[in-house]
């Protein structure tokens, strides 16, 4: 019933529904007529209504309280639908993007906005992409897909297919999203369940981490493949397109706002995978970010004769000890791995090496062993720490795999040698 009062019922289809569902004791026109005229009533006043009915009682709130949500969710005089009827009229324009690239398969979603084939989803969904292939949900298939424009920055795209007649969405106006609003949201999860709908509420609205642009932040349920999928108003209005979700949260999905997408649709340019791939490798995303110094793989010690490679991740160091091809043979190694506490980096040295006792005669055995270590200046001109090893005095018993004598913290610096 509450479909049909915002679709425009008349009273007395909605008064002759209510008394069926109230088993014979009708909801008065009133009731029908208030909700009809005033939108902004307060929630929670009862309606009059014919007999002791609770469960009549329950209906006129139930419908009361309903009608209260999707009003509050779209602008005066603006339609709202139920989510029944969102996805009926948005399902059909959004589709299952699947691309191939040298890492791998991988699913995303995207919606139609013009007839012809145009499309918007997530850059990352067809980012390294040798092939892409676009699904609809009556099963039609395209293999040839175009990209028109991308924004690396917002983690947008536009692409193209040979198409025609083609459903599409109804645009929104994300600047005039809220939070506590109700949404819709339409994708592909796993890359198999085509179509699926998940409904929750805009929870805030966030600056980027790296600055330049705002995500919606929403609750509603996303996983894989469900990545430039649309987000709908209760009006049936796409107002963006989801991008991440947190990892190890429920239900924190971000969403880039769909006005950042008007100016791509409008992009005249087309070019095929091999050019995208090209431009993306050239593109400006990070002008306004510090230029990063290359960080130097290859280091010497000024305290030994020792060379390492050194590889920065993020957060991790890993150190590799250059060692002769016949130790490498005989399976030794020395590899670190560190992680950034505070100022420093904190990890271990593991090491194995073969080595030759005398017994009764001579034996070969093969040693692993751990230091604790620490970087505690990390720069591309200059490394300095400490490992927590044995002196070059102190005596190394092969047959048991351990030296004899206390350790002590031995520092370290390297210097670049590129």
């Amino acid at each position: 019933m509450l479909e049909d009062l915002a679709e425009g019922a008349d009273l007395d289809t909605l008064h002759g529904r209510s008394m069926i569902a109230c088993q014979g004791q009708q909801v008065s026109l009133n009731f029908w007529r208030k909700l009809r005229e005033r939108r902004n009533y307060q929630v929670g006043v009862m309606p009059i209504y014919r007999g002791p009915s609770m469960l009549c009682r329950l209906l006129a709130i139930s419908c009361l309280s309903s009608f209260a949500f999707l009003a509050n969710a779209a602008a005066p005089n603006q339609v709202t639908f139920s989510v029944a009827e969102i996805a009926r009229r948005v399902g059909p324009a959004v589709v299952m993007v699947r691309m191939s690239g040298p890492s791998g398969d991988a699913d995303g979603s995207g919606f139609i906005v013009d007839a012809s084939g145009t499309i918007v989803t997530n850059l990352h969904v067809i980012e390294g992409a040798t092939t892409v292939a676009v699904k609809l949900p009556n099963g039609d298939i395209y293999d040839e897909v175009r990209v028109r424009a991308f924004d690396a920055r917002k983690d947008l795209a536009i692409i193209q297919i040979l198409g025609y007649g083609l459903p599409i969405v109804e645009l929104g106006d994300s600047d005039a999203t809220q939070v506590g609003q109700p949404v819709v949201l339409i994708g592909n999860p796993m890359g198999i369940l085509q179509g699926s709908v998940s409904t929750g509420v805009v929870s805030g609205i966030r600056e980027t981490a790296a600055g330049g642009g705002r995500v919606i932040q929403i609750d509603a349920a996303a996983n894989p493949g469900n990545s430039g999928g649309p987000l709908v108003n209760a009006s049936g209005e796409v107002i963006g397109v989801l991008s991440f979700k947190l990892r190890g949260t429920e239900n924190l999905n971000f969403v880039v706002p769909i006005n950042y997408a008007r100016g791509l649709i409008a992009s005249t340019a087309s070019y095929d995978l091999k050019e995208f791939a090209v431009r993306l490798s050239g593109s400006s995303s990070s002008l306004f970010e510090p230029a990063k110094q290359d960080f130097p793989k290859r280091w010497k010690s000024l305290v030994s004769a020792n060379t390492f490679l050194v590889r920065v991740d993020a957060e991790h160091v890993y150190v590799e000890n250059v060692m002769s091809d016949e130790i490498k043979r005989l399976g030794g190694f020395s590899n670190w791995e560190l992680k950034k506490s505070g100022d420093k980096y904190i990890g271990t040295r593991r090491a194995g090496r073969p080595c030759i006792h005398d017994g009764l005669t001579y034996e070969q055995n093969f040693c692993q062993l751990e230091d604790s270590t620490a970087i505690t200046l990390l720069s591309p001109t200059r490394i300095e720490g400490v490992i927590s090893g044995y002196p070059d005095s102190a005596k190394f018993s092969c047959k048991k795999c351990e030296f004899k004598g206390d350790r002590v913290e031995r520092p370290f610096v390297w210097i670049p040698m590129e």
